[in-house]
């Protein structure tokens, strides 16, 4: 089960890899972390391991003005720690909002954009679609489910121009969002999507990938977080 659920994982992957490379500008678009960790969150996401990529504590942006930044982001010359478009090196200040696309209105989505930069925060986790840690996962607040349909095969519209507006609201802020397209959960649990992976055919994936890869393709300002409480590696 668990090589089955690794390759799934794999499609997914590739989906998103591939389209927002070809479409996105190469991998200066798009930073992938894989893990399962990234010093984020309380229980029951607690931290479980070690990030792979390790960024220096360099302070940039302008005093913490995070639009000062230019992204998209990309990895240094010397392949040591992450800056932005004309070479500045990125300040990775990171706060935890797993379900700010599920739980919350638009304008309390706004208002906690807004709070999170003014107190100099650069980066913010969010998961792209909610299984369990909102009120009425997954619907979002406005009662839209992420598929109208069969999971990972009909997308909403009405769901996801609601995660445009809030990720577009943070770009107007120079915030980073760190996304996660599928959260697997611990432990590969229901907490997650791990169950419905565990489930799906590799073609419903590869769909998913490419919906997710497509429509997100020209947003500079996210960073991709594969797996989420589980490790998605073969």
């Amino acid at each position: 089960m668990a090589r089955i659920l690794s390759k799934k994982i794999v499609y997914i992957f590739l989906g998103l890899s591939v389209l927002l490379f070809f479409w996105g500008g190469g991998l200066s678009r798009v930073g992938f972390l894989f893990g399962t960790h990234l010093g984020l969150g309380e229980n029951p996401r607690e931290s479980q391991s070690a990030p792979l990529v390790y960024l220096p504590q360099v302070q940039g942006g302008g005093g913490g003005d995070t639009r000062a930044y230019t992204y998209p982001l990309k990895i240094n010359a010397a392949n040591r720690y992450l800056e932005d478009q004309n070479n500045q090196p990125f300040f990775w200040s990171g706060d935890t909002a797993w379900s700010l696309l599920a739980q919350v209105s638009r304008e309390d989505a706004v208002a906690y954009l807004e709070d999170r930069r003014q107190k100099g925060f650069t980066v913010i986790l969010v998961n792209l679609i909610e299984h369990q840690f909102a009120t009425n996962a997954p619907r979002n607040y406005y009662g839209a489910p992420p598929f109208s349909g069969k999971v990972f095969t009909t997308p909403n519209e009405a769901y996801f121009a609601h995660v445009d507006y809030v990720l577009n609201e943070a770009a107007n802020r120079g915030l980073v969002v760190l996304l996660t397209p599928l959260y697997l959960g611990y432990q590969c649990g229901g907490q997650g999507w791990c169950p419905e992976v565990q489930a799906a055919t590799a073609a419903d994936l590869r769909s998913w990938g490419r919906y997710v890869g497509n429509r997100y393709r020209s947003f500079d300002n996210l960073v991709w977080n594969i797996g989420g409480d589980t490790d998605p590696t073969p």
